[in-house]
């Protein structure tokens, strides 16, 4: 792990902030414990941080499969951009954070991954998600089915039910874009508490050569997930199955500008790390694409 928060009972909000920074080359660990940055712990994943996240270059991060992983509650990670990193962006603990703005490009790597949304109250708005070839709990977009309710704050710190899923509840999914990803996953996961009054809405899908990727993986999700409004495009202008998706056919280069919200990679960094910097030249040049 290289940026850990920790979040104490008791103590003041951290309210941190971890920006324009410059995180790469990091090769796959074997297991649990490698992420770039997690804020807060199992243990105090019922606490606050405030923490913010946002204008970070996350680039070849292939530690696991959790590139920053939210742990605590009531923080923000916003406009970081992830280039060819094999994880993803997760909601792992913790309620009412948000995830707005951020660009994920997976350039088709195997491993690469999405956002994966768990536990209550968060907002996930403005993402742009492209080239993704995850599925199930890496996929482009995952949210997960239960395995307890939300605890209360006074339980144990060391009791199973922090360690493990909680309810997906009073989500907001919106205004969203997937490019060319392999799947975007509802009802992920073992466990029987499903989903609560969450919304997907004004999402952009886009995948012109595939047949629908929006998978099902368990209908339990319904009635507490609805489709609002989303617009997507596939081969021979099939859609999903499922009420809250209409076909189009996209602008293409209207589609792939929202990827130029991430932070340049000309802001971030070192001046004085002369391969650092070729890097970042390129990068600049691609992400303008």
């Amino acid at each position: 792990m290289v940026i850990q928060i920790t979040v104490e009972d008791g103590g003041d909000h951290n309210h941190h902030q971890i920006d324009h920074n410059i995180f790469g080359y990091r090769k796959p660990f074997g297991g649990n414990g490698a992420e770039i940055i997690r804020v807060g712990n199992s243990w105090s994943s019922q606490l606050p941080s405030y923490s913010i996240i946002e204008e970070n270059i996350f680039y070849h991060c292939d530690g696991e499969n959790e590139i920053i992983s939210v742990k605590s509650g009531f923080n923000t990670v916003r406009r970081n951009l992830f280039y060819e990193s094999r994880g993803g962006l997760v909601c792992r603990h913790g309620h009412n954070n948000i995830i707005d703005s951020n660009v994920i490009i997976g350039n088709q790597l195997p491993g690469t991954s999405g956002i994966r949304i768990i536990n209550q109250g968060h907002t996930v708005c403005n993402n742009y998600v492209e080239g993704v070839t995850g599925k199930g709990s890496s996929a482009a977009f995952i949210l997960r089915m239960g395995v307890y309710e939300r605890p209360s704050a006074p339980e144990d710190y060391e009791d199973e039910k922090l360690k493990s899923y909680h309810r997906a509840a009073n989500i907001d999914i919106a205004f969203n874009t997937f490019v060319d990803c392999a799947e975007l996953n509802f009802g992920d996961g073992q466990g029987d508490k499903e989903p609560q009054n969450v919304r997907f809405a004004h999402n952009r899908i886009y995948s012109p050569n595939t047949f629908p990727n929006i998978k099902i993986n368990n209908p339990a999700i319904f009635p507490g997930t609805t489709f609002v409004d989303n617009l997507c495009q596939f081969k021979s202008k099939e859609s999903p199955a499922i009420k809250g998706f209409q076909s189009i056919t996209f602008n293409k280069e209207q589609i792939k500008a929202q990827r130029r919200q991430a932070v340049s990679p000309a802001d971030c960094g070192t001046t004085w790390h002369s391969t650092e910097l070729n890097e970042i030249d390129t990068l600049t040049g691609l992400m303008q694409q």
